[in-house]
């Protein structure tokens, strides 16, 4: 069996746009190779793959639309979801059956859609929290909640970890469960390159909103009112795929709804400051850039960005603040004192895991 005859089915969370970015690489090393891909997701981060993958086909899958509150405790809220959430990963289970028979799918790759496997096909789930971190009010449920992730993902062959083997960036979240567990090495969008000194002046703050509602706009708004005052040229990404124009808000701001992976990383690299939550696709993304001047804001209530947060703060690798204390000018004086990303020489661990796998499809 040839590689293009391999046709692989990549399906990324819809829980911000994170698990959709992380997901680019792989998709590129599999369509390297020469495999057949299409791409099953939901919302804006099937949208969003559509703009970087206009030739693949893609699939409308069931929708977890998890809600996360304004105030009051996002643990709560997210208990009372549970129900939505199981009857999302049922029907997305029913769905992935009904497509690898009418498409002939012989892999599955689930960046944490937990109902995106069959035994019929070699089924790879991609996750960075093996350890699920609840806040010290809810440490109870932990315990459960480790349980549950454990199982539902020893049901997939392999269980692909985005992180080097030290753990660098993940800390004590993705340490693995047993043999089956595999680091694939840093997943971004972003490609290494050489930095020109002139591209470091075009903005002063380069502010990118990500996440779930209603905590998205809550964060975008804080941010425009603190950057038109700061009167310094900026620019603010408000992550949502779609209208990618760059327009005026004021004289020195200016505002896109979406870059594509492309002109974001040209935008990181001509930054002084970025702003940005400390989602682990995030901080791969900086990563891989060696961004400098990082200033995380991690969104209210989430353990694991709280987690990831104080932990490159700690390193001073970052400059992490509460939404809630957010100041930008402090923010500013603060980071510079930090070291800023950087990663060791580049490891093939994504294309060696990559390789492994159409191997076994090809002696299954």
């Amino acid at each position: 069996m040839e590689h293009k005859q391999i046709h692989v089915l990549v399906t990324p969370l819809d829980w911000g746009l994170g698990h959709a970015t992380r997901c680019i690489p792989i998709i590129r090393a599999l369509l390297e190779r020469g495999c057949r891909v299409s791409i099953a997701s939901s919302g804006q981060p099937l949208q969003l793959l559509k703009e970087e993958f206009p030739k693949l086909i893609f699939f409308e899958l069931a929708s977890y639309q998890p809600r996360y509150v304004a105030t009051g405790s996002l643990i709560r809220s997210l208990l009372a979801q549970i129900p939505k959430f199981i009857n999302a990963i049922w029907n997305e289970k029913r769905q992935v059956k009904n497509l690898i028979r009418e498409y002939k799918i012989n892999a599955i790759i689930s960046d944490n859609r937990y109902g995106c496997y069959n035994p019929s096909v070699k089924s790879i789930f991609v996750t960075h929290q093996l350890s699920i971190l609840l806040s010290s009010r809810f440490g109870w449920l932990a315990g459960i909640a480790n349980q549950m992730n454990q199982w539902m993902i020893s049901r997939f062959d392999q269980c692909w970890i985005p992180d080097l083997p030290d753990h660098m960036l993940s800390g004590d979240l993705s340490k693995p469960l047993n043999e089956k567990c595999r680091m694939v090495g840093v997943l971004s969008r972003f490609e290494k390159k050489e930095v020109q000194e002139k591209e470091k002046k075009k903005w002063k703050v380069l502010a990118v909103v990500s996440g779930p509602e209603p905590q998205r706009s809550l964060f975008e708004t804080i941010l425009r009112e603190q950057l038109i005052p700061l009167n310094e040229p900026s620019l603010l990404v408000k992550g949502l795929p779609g209208d990618s124009s760059i327009s005026p808000t004021s004289d020195n701001l200016h505002e896109v709804n979406y870059l594509n992976a492309s002109r974001l990383q040209a935008a990181l690299l001509s930054a002084e400051f970025v702003v940005c939550r400390s989602g682990y696709s995030s901080v791969m993304d900086l990563a891989m850039v060696g961004q400098q001047n990082c200033i995380m804001v991690p969104t209210p209530g989430q353990p694991e960005q709280e987690y990831l947060a104080d932990k490159l703060n700690a390193e001073r690798i970052v400059f992490s603040v509460a939404q809630n204390d957010f100041n930008l000018n402090m923010a500013m004086q603060s980071v510079i004192s930090r070291k800023g990303f950087t990663l060791p020489a580049s490891q093939p661990l994504l294309q060696v895991a990559v390789d492994d796998l159409l191997n076994a499809i090809h002696h299954g």
